[in-house]
C-alpha cells in the first residue's frame, strides 16, 4: 500500500482505505492512524477558527498529527520483521515494542 497514490478527495481516500480495514500490518496501521488523527485535527481545526477564531500554521497541525499518531504507536506491540524495524526507526520508536518470538505465542 502506497500513500504517494491516496486521492485527495475525503469519500475516494475512504473508499481506497475499506479493503484494509481488517488488515494489521504495520503500514496499514499507521495508514489507518494517520487518517483518523487528520480527521480529528483538521476538523478541530475548523472548529477552532470558527468558533474561537484562532489558527494553526499546517506545519503545526502537521506535528499534532504526528504527535498523536507516534504516541498511539508507543501504546501497541509488533512482530518483529525487517518492515516493523525499518517503520520503527522511522517513526522513532523504542525496540522494546518489538515481541519476541516467545511472547507472540
Amino acid at each position: 500500500m502506497c500513500i504517494l497514490n491516496l486521492p485527495s478527495a475525503l469519500n475516494d481516500i475512504v473508499e481506497f482505505l475499506i479493503p484494509f480495514a481488517k488488515m494489521k500490518s504495520i503500514r496499514i496501521v499507521i495508514c489507518k492512524l494517520v487518517f483518523a488523527a487528520a480527521c480529528y485535527f483538521i476538523w478541530q481545526e475548523r472548529n477552532f477558527r470558527i468558533f474561537k477564531k484562532k489558527k494553526r500554521t499546517q506545519v503545526q497541525i502537521v506535528e499534532l498529527i504526528k504527535s498523536n499518531v507516534r504516541l498511539k504507536l508507543l501504546t501497541c506491540s509488533f512482530k518483529k520483521t525487517q518492515n516493523v524495524q525499518m517503520l520503527m526507526h522511522l517513526w522513532k520508536l523504542p525496540e522494546s515494542l518489538v515481541r519476541s518470538p516467545i511472547q507472540s505465542a
